[in-house]
């Protein structure tokens, strides 16, 4: 097999790998991936979409790990306004549910298990 052949099937092969993830597991999967490239090339590198996965990952990481988005503020405190921003611009539809995370955390904490596969879903669907 060529190496450009070999390439080709490696990538195709990590898509269809990446499809079959259930939403919590792609997360983990593509945020580790888009931490490492902030890691070692630093956060103007990431595209839109990676900036956006990796501000997802940041809030999901809080409301799991403390039911709230009080860790935000010690991970990357930008991240709730640039998710949002993002969302906005690209009109997707989480950006409504996302809004909330300024004007009501305690609400927004409440429902983010209901809204988490719908905003996964927008960002695989960009990634």
């Amino acid at each position: 097999m060529k190496k450009v052949e070999y390439m080709n099937y490696i990538t195709s092969y990590k898509e269809r790998d990446l499809m079959v993830l259930d939403n919590d597991s792609w997360l983990i999967e593509v945020g580790d991936h888009v931490i490492q490239k902030k890691t070692s090339e630093g956060t103007e590198s990431l595209s839109e979409i990676e900036m956006a996965i990796y501000c997802f990952w940041v809030l999901d990481y809080s409301v799991r790990n403390s039911g709230s988005l009080e860790e935000i503020e010690d991970i990357y405190p930008q991240a709730v306004n640039q998710l949002i921003d993002i969302f906005q611009k690209n009109k997707w539809r989480s950006s409504t549910f996302l809004a909330l995370a300024e004007l009501d955390r305690n609400a927004f904490c409440r429902n983010y298990y209901a809204e988490f596969d719908q905003i996964c879903n927008e960002l695989r669907a960009a990634y």
